[in-house]
């Protein structure tokens, strides 16, 4: 896949705009900076389109290889709220996170994908601007009504092994359980960590052993039933 990509910065990037029902073009609309991977969650509001993404300084492709050199020279990036105007191809609104930890695979509460929300869980790597071999290695929150991004730093050598999963808690509007495969290259072993999905700073509130190891996929969801 890798082969198949160029990156040229030179190049405006455009965010384009689909209708859901016959798939035909609504808009380009140009976006003032940056390389999108992974979309978070995009909803209309009468006119408007809000769309939230992952806005990075430059592709992240080329930091996956050569193994076992991971992400060497990986750059910043950030979550980015943008409100668009599709009939005038403008962004009218462009709010950015302080996080900048190169994040990738974001996830929603399941109950508002494609409807406003308030949060954003994703992966990020604490050592972004570092030369050397990284991978992710922090949990991170994004909660867009105070713009305030809350952050867990696994302990060196532990890994994610996907991306957050949000299991939404039915006796609350907001927040529940935030599952995240953790893998321990100490033990050779991966368990679940289950945390407070509005709580990440305290950490794990139970590990659930897993029984053997899974391999870094990077994409998960949830389902009830």
């Amino acid at each position: 896949l890798q082969d198949c990509l160029r990156w040229k910065p030179e190049l405006p990037t455009l965010l384009l705009v689909l209708d859901r029902e016959t798939g035909g073009e609504v808009a380009r609309v140009p976006l003032p900076f940056g390389y999108c991977l992974h979309l978070a969650n995009a909803w209309e509001e009468g006119a408007r389109l809000h769309v939230e993404l992952l806005e990075l300084d430059g592709p992240a492709y080329d930091e996956y290889h050569p193994l076992p050199d991971l992400f060497p020279t990986v750059k910043p990036g950030r979550p980015v709220r943008y409100v668009i105007d599709p009939a005038a191809g403008s962004v009218v609104e462009r709010l950015a996170s302080p996080y900048e930890n190169a994040p990738d695979f974001p996830n929603v509460d399941p109950r508002l994908f494609a409807r406003r929300g308030s949060d954003v869980w994703m992966l990020g790597i604490a050592e972004t601007g570092k030369s050397g071999t990284k991978s992710f290695d922090e949990v991170v929150h994004i909660d867009w009504e105070r713009n305030h991004a809350d952050t867990w730093r696994a302990p060196r050598g532990v890994y994610p092994a996907a991306e957050p999963v949000m299991v939404p808690d039915p006796s609350r509007e907001r927040g529940g359980t935030l599952i995240v495969p953790l893998y321990d290259s100490h033990d050779d072993a991966t368990t679940y960590a289950l945390f407070d999905a509005l709580d990440l700073a305290s950490g794990p509130r139970t590990r659930l052993p897993l029984g053997g190891k899974l391999h870094l996929a990077f994409h998960a969801t949830w389902m009830d039933g």
